[in-house]
C-alpha cells in the first residue's frame, strides 16, 4: 500500500477582492444628465456606457486608488481619483464642462449638445450606423418624420422595374405596354450636411416609354430615354429660416420622341438648365 502524506506549507490561491463603482455623468452647466457617455476604470477592463439618465456602474474594480475616466463628445474629458474598498460599493458623480461652449455667446448651445449626442450615439453604436440630431433638421414640416427623413445626410440609390401590358381597342391582339410607363427607372442622390449647411446631388434616368398608339407599331410615338441631373444647395439662416438655390437639368439633356424605332426622330425638345432661389419659413 502507498501512502503520501503532505505537510507544511499547503497550497493556497488568495483570490483579489474587488468592488463596484457607480454614479451619474452630467454636464454642469445645465445640470443635464449625459446618455452614453464613456466610463472606465483606468488600467482595468471595466467600462461602461450611461444610460438615459446619465448612470453607470463600474463592476469587478480591484480594491485600492483607481482614477475614473468620463468622456462624451462635445465636451471635455474628465479624470477623478477615487479609494475602491475591499467590499462594498464606491459612489461618484462626474461632472463634465466644455469651454467652447461657455465661451459661445450666440445661440449655438443646444444644437451643438444634439449633434454631440448624435456623435456618441453613433460612436457607441454596436454596428455601422449614422445617427443625425433633430437639431440638425431645424423645424420640421408639421412633425412630418417622413420629410426629416428624406434630409438625412448620406447616399440613397432607387430602381423601378415595371413589365406593364395594356389591352387598346385599336390594335386588338396586341401586347403594348402601358402608356407613360416606362421598363425601368433608376433614382441616385448624394447628400452632404455640415451644421446649417446642406446640399444635395440627384441623378435620374428613366428608359423609353410609349406615348401614343396609331395604326401599327412602325408609327406608334415614343418617347426616348432620358437622364437628368438635379442639385440643391439651402443653408439655414435661422431655426425657422432656410435659403434654398436649385438647378434641374443640369447637363441640358434634350428630351427626344420618335415614330415606331429610336432612330426616326420625330422630335427634340430641349429646355436646358434651370435655377430656383427660394426662402423656406416655418411659423
Amino acid at each position: 500500500m502507498l501512502c503520501l502524506t503532505v505537510s507544511g506549507a499547503a497550497l493556497h490561491a488568495q483570490a483579489t477582492a474587488t468592488s463596484s463603482v457607480s454614479g451619474r455623468v452630467f454636464e454642469i452647466a445645465p445640470g443635464k444628465s449625459l446618455q452614453r457617455a464613456i466610463v472606465r476604470a483606468a488600467g482595468t477592463t471595466s467600462t461602461h456606457i450611461t444610460d438615459a439618465d446619465g448612470r453607470y456602474h463600474l463592476s469587478g474594480v480591484p480594491a485600492g486608488r483607481h482614477t475614473i475616466e468620463a468622456e462624451y463628445v462635445g465636451l471635455d474629458p474628465v479624470r477623478q481619483q477615487v479609494s475602491v474598498s475591499a467590499s462594498g460599493h464606491t459612489a461618484l458623480d462626474a461632472g463634465l464642462k466644455s469651454e467652447v461652449l461657455r465661451m459661445a455667446a450666440f445661440e449655438v448651445a443646444e444644437a451643438a449638445r444634439g449633434q454631440a449626442l448624435a456623435i456618441n450615439q453613433q460612436k457607441t453604436a454596436r454596428g455601422i450606423v449614422n445617427i443625425v440630431s433633430e437639431e440638425t433638421f431645424g423645424a420640421m414640416n408639421e412633425g412630418n418624420i417622413g420629410y426629416a427623413l428624406q434630409r438625412l445626410p448620406g447616399l440613397l440609390v432607387s430602381a423601378t422595374f415595371t413589365d406593364s401590358v395594356a389591352n387598346y381597342p385599336d390594335r386588338p391582339g396586341e401586347k403594348l405596354p402601358t402608356y407613360g410607363f416606362s421598363h425601368y427607372m433608376f433614382n441616385a442622390s448624394a447628400d452632404y450636411v455640415l451644421g446649417n449647411f446642406r446640399s444635395r446631388l440627384t441623378y435620374r434616368y428613366r428608359s423609353q416609354y410609349l406615348e401614343g398608339i396609331d395604326a401599327n407599331k412602325y408609327l406608334d410615338d415614343w418617347f426616348a430615354p432620358r437622364e437628368q441631373l438635379d442639385a440643391e444647395v439651402s443653408y439655414r439662416l435661422r431655426k425657422n429660416i432656410r435659403l434654398t438655390v436649385s438647378g434641374e437639368n443640369l447637363t441640358s439633356r434634350v428630351q427626344a420622341s420618335y415614330q415606331g424605332y429610336l432612330p426616326y426622330i420625330e422630335d427634340n425638345s430641349n429646355y436646358g438648365w434651370r435655377a430656383t432661389f427660394g426662402m423656406d419659413v416655418t411659423f
